[in-house]
C-alpha cells in the first residue's frame, strides 16, 4: 500500500505522487534524524534511514549492483561532512530536503519510472543515493 506524499513528506515538493510504504518509512525516518540535528534532510539522513529501516534489503540492493557498502558509506559520510547544506534551522522551521537529497530522490523516481512501476521503493531511494554520490 502506498502513502500519498502529503502523508509521508511534508512540503518536500517531490515527484512522483506515490511512494511505497517502505519508502515512506525511510523518508519519515530521515526526517526524524534531521530533526535531531536541527538541519534539513540530507543524503546522510536518507542513507542512514534506508539502512536502519531495511538493513538486509539495503545490503542486498547494494550487492546486486556491485556496490561495496564500506566504500559507499565512507563516501557518503565524506560527502555530508564537506557539504555546504548543513546549516542549522531556526526554532520554528520544519526540516525540508536539501538540494542533494532532493536530487537523489529525483533520481530514485526516475529509476522507478524507467522500470515502469508507479511507486518509488526503498531500493529505488538507495540506488538514487548511489547514483547521486557517483557524480562526485
Amino acid at each position: 500500500m502506498a502513502l500519498e506524499n502529503r502523508h509521508a513528506i511534508k512540503e518536500a515538493r517531490l515527484n512522483p505522487p506515490r511512494y511505497s510504504e517502505d519508502a515512506a518509512r525511510v523518508i519519515l525516518e530521515a526526517q526524524k534524524l534531521a530533526e535531531k540535528t536541527n538541519t534539513d534532510v540530507n543524503i546522510g539522513n536518507l542513507l542512514s534511514a534506508a539502512i536502519l529501516i531495511h538493513p538486509y534489503d539495503a545490503q542486498f540492493t547494494l550487492d546486486a549492483y556491485h556496490v561495496n557498502i564500506d566504500n559507499f558509506c565512507t563516501k557518503a559520510i565524506e560527502f555530508v561532512r564537506n557539504s555546504d547544506d548543513l546549516s542549522k534551522l531556526g526554532p520554528d522551521h520544519e526540516p525540508d530536503f536539501n538540494r542533494h537529497a532532493r536530487e537523489a530522490i529525483r533520481l530514485a523516481s526516475q529509476l522507478a519510472e524507467e522500470e515502469g512501476v508507479t511507486e518509488v521503493t526503498s531500493a529505488h531511494l538507495l540506488l538514487g543515493i548511489v547514483m547521486y554520490l557517483n557524480q562526485y
